[in-house]
Parts: C-alpha cells; sequence; structure tokens
C-alpha cells in the first residue's frame, strides 16, 4: 500500500476579494517529487506556504504523514524548507547554518556535529564547513541551504524557485544534481516553479496551476504531448495553436478547417464540434525544400520563410502560410546552411502530430 506523505483536500485561501487557492486537491507518495508549475499569481506559492503553514486555509485540510496540520505551527509540521533566496544566517558559518534546525530541536551536539557532516558530504561541500555564506558562490550557497533542509530529516521537503537566482548554465548543472540528492536520500519533495525546464527535469509528476486552480496534472511527458486546455498547450512549451471546426468522419481522421482556408488532417477524437484548437508543437513539423522529396505524412503546407534564427542546438523558424498563418517550426542545428528568409518551403506533419484542445 502506497504512504501518502502528503494530502491536500479541496483547500481554498481568499486574500480579500482574492480567491488564491480554489479547491484545491491533491497527495504525493513517500519519496516523490512533484512540481507546482505556473505562471506569476497562479497560486503554486501560497500552495506553498500553506503546506509549510505560513498561511491558513479557509477551507480544507492538509495532511502530513496522515495528521491534520491546520492549526498547527511551522516549526510543528517536521517540513524542510529551501527558499528562493536561500536565507542562510550570514553571521554563522556553513556548518552552523546547516546545525541550525538540529540545534532548535535539541540534538545532541555530537549527532548534530556527525549530521551537519554527513549533509555537507552529501552536497560536495565538506571542506566548506568553518566558511560564511558571503565567500560562497550562488550554486555553493543553494547547496548548503538544501543541505539545512535536510538535515533535520523532513518528512516532506518543500523548494520555493530553488534555483531562479542563478545563471542559465549553472541552473542546468545544479538540476540534475539536486535530482540526484533527492532521489538518493528519499526524500518526499515539492518545487514550486515557473520554470519549465526545471519542473520537467527534476519532478516525476508536474501539477500545472492557473488562477488558483489545478488544471492538470501528470507526467512531464504527458503535460507537453497531451495538455488538456489552451492555456497548458500555450504556457508549457512553444506551440502553434490554430482555432477551427473539427468533423469527424467515423473513426478515419477528422477533419480540421481553420479561418482562410486551411484544411489540416487531425485525429478523430471526441465529437464534432463547432469551434476546437489544435496544437501542433514546432519540433514535430518536418521542412523540406519546395520542390525536393519530403517524407510522406498527412498534412502538407507550403509557405515562405519570414524568419530564421539559430539558437545554440535549434534553429527556430517562422513560415507564413498562403492561408497567412504563421507557423513556428524548430530544427536541429546540425551545421546545415541555414535557411533563407523569403526562400518557398513545405511543411509535413501527421495527424497525430495535432492535439485537439479545450479553448
Amino acid at each position: 500500500m502506497t504512504t501518502q506523505v502528503l494530502e491536500l483536500r479541496n483547500v481554498s485561501k481568499r486574500f480579500g476579494e482574492h480567491l488564491a487557492l480554489d479547491d484545491v486537491s491533491f497527495s504525493v507518495a513517500a519519496g516523490g517529487i512533484i512540481s507546482l508549475l505556473g505562471p506569476s499569481g497562479c497560486g503554486k506559492t501560497t500552495t506553498l506556504r500553506t503546506i509549510a503553514g505560513f498561511e491558513t486555509p479557509d477551507s480544507g485540510q492538509v495532511l502530513i504523514a496522515g495528521q491534520g496540520m491546520v492549526r498547527k505551527r511551522p516549526y510543528e509540521r517536521n517540513v524542510g524548507l529551501l527558499f528562493q533566496d536561500y536565507a542562510l544566517f550570514p553571521h554563522m558559518t556553513v556548518a552552523q547554518n546547516v546545525a541550525y534546525g538540529l540545534r532548535y530541536r535539541g540534538v545532541n551536539r555530537a549527532d548534530a556535529e556527525k549530521r551537519t557532516a554527513d549533509m555537507l558530504g552529501l552536497v560536495k561541500l565538506t571542506d566548506y564547513g568553518a566558511r560564511r555564506p558571503s565567500q560562497l558562490s550562488g550554486g555553493e550557497q543553494q547547496r548548503v541551504a538544501l543541505a539545512r533542509a535536510l538535515a533535520i530529516d523532513p518528512k516532506l521537503v518543500l523548494l520555493d524557485e530553488p534555483l531562479s537566482a542563478l545563471d542559465a548554465k549553472l541552473r542546468q548543472k545544479l538540476r540534475t544534481e539536486l535530482k540526484e540528492i533527492l532521489t538518493r536520500v528519499g526524500a518526499t519533495t515539492i518545487i514550486v516553479t515557473h520554470d519549465q525546464e526545471e519542473a520537467f527535469g527534476i519532478a516525476e509528476r508536474v501539477i500545472v496551476m492557473n488562477g488558483g486552480r489545478i488544471v492538470q496534472e501528470g507526467s512531464p511527458t504527458d503535460i507537453y504531448l497531451k495538455p488538456n486546455s489552451r492555456f497548458v498547450a500555450d504556457f508549457v512549451g512553444r506551440s502553434n495553436l490554430l482555432e477551427g471546426c473539427i468533423q469527424r468522419n467515423g473513426p478515419a481522421p477528422a477533419a480540421f478547417t481553420v479561418a482562410g482556408g486551411l484544411r489540416l488532417t487531425v485525429p478523430a477524437q471526441g465529437k464534432d464540434r463547432d469551434a476546437a484548437v489544435a496544437c501542433i508543437r514546432p519540433e514535430r513539423i518536418v521542412v523540406s525544400e519546395e520542390g525536393a522529396p519530403r517524407p510522406p505524412c498527412e498534412n502538407v503546407l507550403p509557405g515562405i520563410v519570414t524568419d530564421c534564427a539559430p539558437l545554440a542546438a535549434d534553429v527556430h523558424l517562422v513560415v507564413t502560410l498562403q492561408s497567412g498563418q504563421r507557423m513556428a517550426v524548430v530544427e536541429k542545428n546540425l551545421g546545415q546552411p541555414m535557411r533563407a528568409v523569403g526562400a518557398r518551403v513545405v511543411l509535413c506533419f501527421n495527424a497525430n502530430d495535432c492535439v485537439i484542445v479545450a479553448d
């Protein structure tokens, strides 16, 4: 039987006229790593603060290890916190920062020193115990904050935008290290972030929030490949979103008509609708020069390249179709000649590369 370390049951929270959380429910199993992902103001930070005990819900329940937490103070919840700015004590050494929670809980000195040494070893800072936070880089400070959060052996670890203060290259490196550490210690973890790479790279399950509600929950792969709404399709990754009408023809692929006369072949899913939105991810589209051989596919759309931008490993194109629609396309940068602006090309993709989502 799976043990649920955390359960939120129908939690709502209002600040004046603003409904910050609207009937939020989810659970996290022991050892699970999930991410709360969404734009600013979606409710993810309020959710984290409610779990930690810094906010009291207006209704609903928060349970940690099966015990109700609504009336318990933060220090009574056995939760490890890693704040966005790390919140290290500047007047303390690294070792004293890591040991702070242990001392507060009355752990004897010998045990606290051993636990502190173990945690510094875990985050690869064994020789840094005597330093001050001001003597550390941003990545090293992040590791100290993580060691402090894990030192108390918490039931639950809460990470609030843990990598946002770092530069892009260091974020990528520490994202991998953070996941390895959390997995090694078996920490049940919730990460709050607006960074999709961070959410997808660390968490095994992603909860997308908007307007104080959970709008989709699933694995990173499902969230990306099977968005359930226009909001999720647009917020997660890059998308070509085309508004139109879908018409089924039995079990065969359906027809999708877009304004301007563009017609696509899409999966036959759901019922006929007067209006729908088709989502096509840019990397699912194959580009061929006009007149050149192309792979067999169900959707063939001629157009003109109106922008070409090589961005490291990828080349980002904008192609304007004959109907006037602008399509974003991503190709791998393999050292090939860049496509010229004004070049005539053909876009190819299959029906299964389209996802029909709710508007």
